[in-house]
């Protein structure tokens, strides 16, 4: 073959594979695109362009839903009231990708297909007024016809798309029950039945980093887990319903509430606002809610199994925390252990990590042992508090004057204390806790006892390391007998 010829056939082989690629290959997903493109209803329209919609609920009720400046969207009619983001730009997304299966060539009059009147679903992009009418289903294969207003062109449309624009007034309103910025929350109370010292009330440390202290009924620091949970529940908490007819608190039964929780926010601009949520006692497995918001008062509906277990004991809020540090931190573990408050002969043990990360302790504990106490102690919480303060008397009937047990981690700079934790008596409502130099006492769980050392009996049964056995005394030789008569 001539040299010409080769040269010749090899660029027209690349010629074709180019063509494969960019046309057959990479141009696959250009012509989708341009396919779907060329069966959308209004293919010159974007979501984020529709400013307004008006549609006919399921229950022929006229409802119009407006986007703000800022892409919020509310409920102008038939109530005013926020709309739902989701719901609504889901809503926005579904008009503006309409896309049908296919256009009928030569189709019948509208009323055939009752497309000729009716309510029609509109809305606005910009300074363009679009509009779409829905008509029946079709005999077969699951869809449903449809035609944009002042257009006599019939469109096949999938019937999950049609459904995704058939929206009741409830699907499209905000069912937050207490929308709020939860960094602008400056004072949370919470009441419910009984409380005989007053409401819980909560106020940011400031400058603590998401701290809480409580300053009613009592001033302690307040549990940051629980203050973050509660504000959590509110913040997501959504109704199944809204219940329009509740003409007041008194007829949702919400006098008293069996739960009310408010909220003082500080904007960046503008007054300080409140936000109230009241919870009603259960009713045939359904709760009505109040809300207080910027919209003002209104009713909700909520299925019981929906409400999380908000906290109703004052000793919930307080701080609990008695010991946090990182396990890899703890250099050295100190214990101190008596039998009870007669034992003025304490058993002191010391452990210390090695160079190679193991522990070594005197008296000996068996291995792994002094891991496992570090482990328990690096996030212990309590349960509850006790008492906030006891007297002498008290704390030696608690067994924590002296302690049962004192465990102290450190680390590795002079005086770097990780946890330094008092043990008392074990019953059957847990073990009595104290944190040296606080009057509180706090109560753990029971099983807790199981991990740690509280007393020397406790010591040697499960975590000393086990004497080893003596070694057994040489035989006395035998003495040689005489071959002598």
């Amino acid at each position: 073959m001539q040299p010409r010829t080769t040269l010749v056939l090899g660029l027209v082989a690349l010629v074709l594979g180019a063509f494969v690629w960019f046309y057959e290959i990479g141009g696959e997903a250009g012509r989708n695109e341009a396919a779907e493109a060329g069966k959308r209803l209004f293919p010159d329209i974007a979501a984020t362009d529709i400013r307004w919609v008006e549609i006919t609920t399921p229950d022929a009720t006229p409802l119009r839903a407006e986007r703000g400046s800022e892409g919020g969207w509310r409920i102008v009619s038939p109530v005013d009231f926020p709309g739902d983001p989701v719901a609504l730009d889901g809503l926005a997304s579904a008009l503006a990708d309409l896309s049908s299966e296919r256009q009928l060539e030569s189709p019948e009059a509208l009323a055939v297909y009752r497309l000729d009147g009716g309510p029609a679903l509109r809305f606005g992009a910009d300074e363009r007024e679009s509009g779409l009418r829905i008509g029946r289903d079709t005999p077969v294969g699951g869809n449903a016809y449809v035609a944009r207003v002042g257009d006599d062109e019939v469109y096949i449309v999938a019937s999950w798309r049609v459904n995704a624009l058939r929206k009741s007034l409830d699907d499209l309103r905000d069912r937050r029950i207490l929308p709020f910025d939860r960094e602008a929350v400056t004072r949370i109370e919470v009441r419910w039945p009984g409380q005989t010292q007053g409401p819980v009330v909560l106020e940011p440390v400031e400058g603590g980093e998401g701290s809480w202290r409580m300053v009613a009924p009592i001033e302690a620091p307040a549990d940051r887990e629980t203050v973050d949970g509660l504000l959590s529940d509110l913040a997501y908490l959504r109704a199944d319903s809204f219940a329009d007819d509740v003409a007041s608190p008194r007829d949702a039964g919400l006098v008293p509430p069996d739960l009310e929780i408010r909220l003082r926010l500080e904007p960046e601009q503008g007054e300080p606002l409140e936000r109230v949520f009241a919870l009603g006692q259960e009713r045939d497995g359904k709760r009505l809610a109040r809300g207080l918001h910027s919209t003002g008062t209104t009713y909700y509906v909520l299925r019981s199994e929906r409400i999380g277990e908000f906290p109703r004991r004052v000793s919930a809020y307080r701080n609990r925390e008695l010991a946090r540090f990182t396990n890899s931190d703890a250099r050295r573990l100190e214990i101190e252990l008596r039998d009870g408050t007669a034992d003025t002969t304490p058993l002191r043990v010391e452990a210390r990590r090695t160079e190679a990360g193991s522990w070594a302790s005197e008296p000996p504990m068996r291995d792994g042992v002094a891991v496992d106490i570090v482990a328990n102690l690096a996030l212990l919480r309590a349960d509850d508090v006790l008492a906030e303060r006891v007297g002498s008397e008290e704390r030696v009937a608690l067994g924590l004057d002296p302690p049962r047990a004192h465990l102290r981690v450190l680390g590795a700079g002079e005086g770097d204390v990780l946890a330094d934790v008092a043990i008392g008596v074990l019953d059957d409502a847990g073990l009595v806790v104290a944190v040296p130099g606080s009057p509180a006492v706090f109560r753990v769980e029971g099983r807790l006892a199981e991990n740690l050392p509280i007393s020397k009996e406790a010591f040697r049964a499960r975590f000393a390391a086990e004497a080893e056995p003596a070694a057994p005394a040489p035989a006395e030789a035998e003495p040689a007998k005489s071959d002598s008569p």
